[in-house]
């Protein structure tokens, strides 16, 4: 059969077809089509936007040289006609992130005195537990530069995010989903009714998230969950005060902000964002750790903890949560602001170099557990950066070997 009779005026013409030309010129033709095709990819890196026109993907297809991914844009174009074989490629995003921020805690020496459980937190050594958890929810005694400061080696003070809890997360249910409300009139004589949108578009009501961890040695999850849900209920008492200037605020300090941030299957650029407006642990499972059953060696009680988060309101892939997450990395690190973090910074032998360094797909292993993350606003991908000082000693140490 002849391709042109096969396919109508518009398609022919679109195709680049003369008259008299038959099949046997579609190998040539498909050719040149997949080549457009594959000049347009989206930025991306998606399979939306391949076709070079609305009639490339049927050409293409035709001649037996069509991609895979044009199935999913012939989806959006028009209906099937087969309606059991669509051989649209499925959604695979990657399961993405979890970030926990730090509350601001006053776990000053003058709280910690005044409650005899809190008095481990003031550990003076650096590199134990105790200090590591003080700092951790204390952020502003942490940063402290005086005798007074509750530093410590094992956290970092300009990370805003609590890694023990991102890094050990195995669930995280409960994120309600958006729901419409709606009213219904009356039933009439004849039982007629009728029903529109009575509600609100965002979401602005509780909820609760329930969280699984595993625990690693030494149990400090569960230890970081029990003094955080002590010290609220104590400044609810009025033992604990708050620092000064949240009271002045009225700023509720023992609040996180959670945001999910769903990655593509690469994991290299954000699907989705979600985030809660505030919110604070209620429960821990620090009760079951003391339950006894003489026929287990082990308690595997202790093999994870479960922690139920009291939220406020959510936002679904809202631009704003983006810029609210950067600010929010550049709130504990003026270094990864723009302009800073990517700028020129001139060398005493009159280099210039950068004050951080993005990593690559393939340096992330190599620098686990190092580097601040950040998200580009234009072209939605996953970052991270690492100091320029750390970037080079690393890599000096790794080719030394």
């Amino acid at each position: 059969m002849n391709l042109k009779q096969s396919l109508d005026d518009n398609v022919a013409k679109e195709l680049g077809l003369k008259p008299g030309e038959s099949s046997d010129d579609v190998y040539k033709i498909s050719s040149q089509l997949k080549q457009r095709g594959d000049a347009s990819t989206n930025s991306a890196g998606g399979v939306l936007g391949a076709e070079t026109s609305k009639y490339t993907g049927i050409a293409q297809r035709f001649s037996g040289f069509g991609e895979y991914s044009s199935a999913a844009t012939m989806n959006l174009f028009g209906l099937t006609h087969r309606v059991s074989a669509n051989v649209a490629p499925l959604n695979h995003d990657s399961m993405g992130y979890v970030f926990f921020t730090r509350p601001r805690l006053n776990l000053s020496y003058d709280n910690l005195a005044s409650v005899r459980m809190f008095s481990t937190l003031m550990n003076p050594d650096n590199r134990s537990l105790p200090r590591a958890i003080r700092a951790t929810l204390d952020p502003v005694g942490a940063r402290r530069d005086d005798e007074k400061s509750s530093k410590s080696l094992l956290i970092d003070d300009e990370n805003i995010f609590i890694p023990m809890l991102s890094n050990n997360l195995l669930t995280l249910n409960g994120w309600p989903d958006p729901v419409v409300d709606t009213f219904t009139s009356k039933q009439g004589i004849y039982r007629e009714e009728f029903s529109i949108v009575d509600g609100f578009a965002r979401n602005f009501s509780t909820f609760e998230l329930s969280a699984t961890f595993r625990n690693i040695v030494d149990d400090p999850i569960s230890k970081l969950f029990h003094f955080w849900t002590q010290y609220m209920a104590y400044v609810h008492e009025g033992v604990f005060t708050p620092y000064p200037e949240a009271i002045m605020d009225n700023e509720v300090d023992y609040d996180t902000r959670i945001y999910r941030v769903l990655l593509n299957s690469q994991r290299t650029h954000v699907t989705e964002i979600a985030a809660i407006g505030a919110g604070f642990p209620t429960i821990n499972n620090l009760g079951q750790r003391f339950n006894f059953d003489v026929d287990r060696p082990l308690n595997i009680e202790n093999n994870t903890v479960n922690a139920t988060f009291k939220c406020m309101w959510v936002d679904y892939n809202d631009p704003i949560t983006i810029q609210e997450f950067n600010q929010a990395v550049r709130m504990f690190n003026i270094g990864m602001r723009d302009g800073v973090r990517d700028g020129p910074i001139k060398l005493a032998n009159g280099d210039t170099t950068t004050y951080y360094t993005q990593l690559s797909p393939a340096e992330y292993e190599l620098f686990e557990c190092i580097g601040y993350p950040r998200i580009d606003p234009r072209t939605m991908e996953f970052q991270w950066w690492v100091k320029t000082s750390d970037y080079q000693q690393i890599l000096g140490m790794v080719n030394k070997k």
